[in-house]
């Protein structure tokens, strides 16, 4: 019975069955049937009635298998999907007042449970690299910048996005704006978030609370000709929110209630939760990856105009809401979803783009594929209306 990753399995057909048993039958017995000289045999005559025996047991096997297929279909839809109607894990953690989406489990990530939770641990660690002179950094041997452990080293020429390197060249706020952005491109983005301000580096801790300030910052001068200073050995001002362990602990717990048994769940965020049966096991979520967020609404006002033209706050205010109404975490961001003509009927076109707030915004209009733990961080304040 043949198998394959799309179909699973299939019944063989009679025929297919049939002239398996004739190949066997001439390898056997020394014989030369063919497939024509076969029908009408004794053989054949024999074998038809357990090639259908055997089909039966193969159709069986099959609906077995297609049926045990959608069974784990429902169960992960119920783990990784808001729709369902048995309520799963975000439809509980919604009950519960909190906003969480899943990770889709398919190949590697297969009965593991991914969760985020926008839940807050408290106010996030801070600190800044400022460069006081760029040429300085690449005089001699080149200097570097630590940030959390990972070494970016200055060097005049172009860098690989990504790569632990940044380009000390044209001006010290060029030169910031290297640092930023090959901080965010790295692994060690996943732990900070930085922003050029200037010829300042503004470096924050992606977690609240007090784990932040263990953050190591570091400048190393190889040429006694300093480049640049640090606010610090290491971020601070992370102060943990003071309901933030009773939370975790209530979040814990709920996943360990609603989570399939056997799967298991991961995560930065983690207790200990002891068992109906007494065993104990570590239940785990994540935080949010935020994304701080500009956006700009660019309204092309309309020449046949006959309607009242709405106040900028007012417009601005409306564009907010629309947001906070129809995106969430783990979700796409998808600019035309969030205003639209119906929201501004003096205006003849609309267009609505963002950009992430490190210091060089490069806006786009482009759906932002989100990954599960995605979420783009707006503010009113962050919005800039443009009219034409």
């Amino acid at each position: 019975m043949p198998y394959s990753q799309e179909a699973g399995y299939t019944p063989s057909t009679i025929q297919t069955i049939m002239n398996n048993l004739m190949n066997n039958i001439n390898t056997q017995f020394g014989t030369s049937y063919t497939t024509e000289t076969f029908q009408g045999t004794n053989f054949y005559k024999y074998f038809y009635a357990l090639a259908q025996e055997m089909q039966k047991n193969e159709v069986k096997t099959s609906e077995i298998f297609l049926k045990l297929t959608q069974y784990f279909e429902q169960v992960n839809a119920k783990i990784s999907r808001p729709v369902v109607t048995n309520p799963g894990i975000i439809e509980k953690l919604e009950d519960e007042g909190f906003i969480a989406s899943v990770k889709p489990m398919i190949d590697a990530d297969a009965g593991k449970i991914s969760i985020c939770i926008d839940a807050n641990p408290g106010t996030p660690a801070e600190g800044n690299i400022t460069i006081t002179s760029y040429a300085n950094l690449v005089s001699g041997t080149d200097d570097s910048v630590g940030i959390a452990g990972t070494t970016f080293t200055a060097q005049t020429g172009s860098v690989t996005p990504g790569a632990a390197t940044f380009q000390a060249a044209t001006s010290n706020e060029a030169t910031a704006q290297s640092l930023a952005s090959q901080i965010n491109a790295h692994t060690v983005g996943a732990t900070v978030f930085a922003k050029a301000n200037g010829a300042v580096v503004e470096i924050t801790a992606k977690k609240g609370g007090t784990g932040g300030n263990s953050i190591a910052l570091a400048y190393t001068d190889n040429d006694t000709n300093v480049g640049a200073t640090k606010s610090g050995t290491a971020l601070s001002g992370g102060v943990d929110d003071t309901d933030y362990a009773a939370t975790k602990l209530a979040l814990c717990t709920l996943i360990s209630e609603i989570t399939v048994a056997g799967a298991v769940t991961q995560g930065t965020e983690s207790e200990s939760i002891t068992l109906s049966n007494g065993q104990s096991f570590d239940f785990k979520y994540n935080l949010p990856n935020r994304i701080p967020t500009l956006l700009k609404l660019t309204i092309t006002l309309s020449e046949n105009n006959e309607d009242l033209v709405g106040s900028p706050e007012d417009t601005k205010a409306k564009l907010l809401a629309n947001i906070q109404a129809r995106y969430r975490l783990g979700k796409n961001f998808e600019p035309q979803r969030y205003f639209s003509l119906i929201d501004a009927p003096w205006a003849a076109s609309v267009l609505l783009e963002y950009a992430v707030d490190d210091g060089s915004p490069s806006y786009s209009s482009a759906i932002y594929d989100a990954n599960y733990n995605d979420l783009f961080d707006i503010s009113l304040e962050n919005i800039t209306l443009v009219e034409v």
